[in-house]
């Protein structure tokens, strides 16, 4: 089967790069790829039949983590993978809040990238390595401005187990 892909990315190069390692998979097609966030959600009213979307974070127009909060309001169902440059703390966390499924950075290799969209279809939550142990980092001490906010994640132990198996590096 067929897993229908869209891209958000304002880098022209940046993302043919990424559809190219995305379709070296047979059971994987990209659909469409809009260059900001508020045309990727009109060709999205247009076109939803997807299952996965890789969204960039730093976008004109409409940011990615603006995009993803309407669409998971819109269309929760898709699951939504942020694919970018940052790995700070800030950006992880609003990502997450804002309903991302998984948070990639743009280096990974195509096979990270195939694999996290199987993960992703099952339920899981890919990420790179590097961001999961930044994520693990801000769950376990938080940051002063999640420490302000008093977040409580509501983790049970097998979920921080996980997380702490994410950061080392294991899928």
């Amino acid at each position: 089967m067929t897993t229908n892909i869209a891209i958000a990315e304002d880098n022209h190069r940046l993302a043919q790069t990424l559809i190219e390692k995305l379709e070296l998979a047979d059971n994987l097609r990209v659909k469409w790829h809009e260059p900001n966030g508020k045309l990727f959600l009109e060709h999205l009213e247009q076109d939803h039949n997807l299952a996965v979307v890789l969204m960039d974070i730093n976008m004109p127009v409409m940011d990615g983590i603006e995009a993803t909060a309407e669409l998971k309001k819109r269309y929760p169902q898709l699951k939504v993978i942020m694919s970018t440059v940052f790995d700070e703390e800030q950006y992880i966390l609003k990502a997450i809040l804002a309903g991302a499924s998984g948070y990639l950075l743009k280096d990974e290799k195509p096979d990270k990238i195939h694999q996290s969209k199987e993960e992703v279809l099952e339920g899981g939550a890919p990420m790179s390595s590097s961001i999961a142990h930044k994520a693990l980092n801000l769950i376990k001490h938080g940051s002063a401005e999640v420490a302000e906010k008093k977040v409580d994640y509501h983790l049970t132990k097998r979920e921080t187990e996980i997380l702490e198996q994410l950061a080392s590096g294991l899928s």
